[in-house]
């Protein structure tokens, strides 16, 4: 079956186009009216976060990883820069401008749902940062957690997401959905691409990634305080970090389309468009293939 999709331009669109009507059903009908989410359209965010990045005069865009080299790159972050981050950033400490969220597993490994609610209530919604729950049609949400949880406070997004299965799929879909004029949210494998995309739709003219490391231990591994004092969520960020750490991604058999390969087309495209995309430090993996931040003229 994936060979048709392989050789086929047209049949890979048509399964896309048709996926991305249901989900549109899903979204506006059923998670709507069923659960009561509160969303926020994508012109409507990017205007909050424009408004955000000329108070501050930012002109560089840090996103936050949570990979070890992190701890490397954290103080190349100045104070008027804009700094986004997603799941278990927060841990950093770091005050954010924007933050994506999407752990509500009902997997307690999988992801430290616990913990994440905990941190955005205690220290994100505090400092006022603009905070969104994305990726809320995988099969794997607890729904009513996040009814409980979240709905008074976060805005839910509906980010869609196309199914690749060659470079050439992938890179219509990268410079016409994630990175064309649409007035949807596009992601691909992680919320990393979608926050590059949103960086790009703010006029950055450098993104700066930190933490993007590809497998390996988390940031906080090295860290013996991390202000959290329960034990249970002490144990669940343990769990979490254990269960991923050889992680890196669901296409990694396939180098055309593992993560790797997709940062370095995304690189590419901006490239055309003016943008520089960087990696934070020489210790992540991704300075293999893009250029340091700071070092770079």
């Amino acid at each position: 079956m994936k060979k048709i999709f392989q050789n086929n331009f047209i049949i890979y669109l048509i399964y896309n186009i048709f996926n991305e009507i249901v989900d549109y059903i899903r979204f506006n009908i059923f998670f709507k009216y069923r659960y009561r989410y509160t969303y926020l359209h994508k012109n409507s965010l990017l205007k909050k976060l424009m408004k955000k990045k000329k108070i501050k005069d930012s002109q560089v865009c840090h996103i936050i990883g949570s990979g070890s080299s992190l701890n490397s790159s954290i103080n190349k972050i100045s104070k008027k820069d804009f700094v986004v981050g997603c799941n278990l950033a927060v841990l950093t400490g770091i005050n954010f401008d924007f933050y994506t969220i999407e752990f509500a597993s009902n997997d307690k490994i999988t992801e430290p749902k616990y913990v994440t609610s905990y941190l955005v209530k205690r220290k994100l919604l505090k400092k006022n940062t603009v905070v969104i729950f994305k990726n809320i049609k995988s099969v794997k949400i607890d729904r009513d957690f996040l009814k409980k949880t979240y709905q008074k406070s976060l805005n839910f997004i509906t980010d869609y997401s196309w199914r690749c299965f060659n470079e050439k799929q992938l890179k219509f879909y990268l410079e016409n959905k994630i990175f064309g004029k649409t007035e949807k949210f596009y992601q691909y494998n992680s919320t990393l691409v979608l926050l590059i995309s949103i960086a790009c739709n703010l006029k950055f003219k450098k993104i700066v990634l930190h933490g993007v490391d590809f497998g390996g231990k988390y940031f906080y591994s090295s860290k013996v305080n991390l202000n959290i004092k329960k034990i249970s969520y002490i144990k669940e960020l343990k769990d979490h970090e254990n269960n991923n750490i050889s992680k890196q991604g669901v296409y990694i058999h396939f180098k055309d389309l593992n993560m790797p390969s997709v940062f370095k087309q995304i690189s590419n495209i901006l490239e055309k468009k003016g943008i520089n995309l960087l990696a934070a430090s020489r210790s992540s993996k991704s300075s293999k293939f893009l250029r340091v931040y700071k070092n770079f003229i």
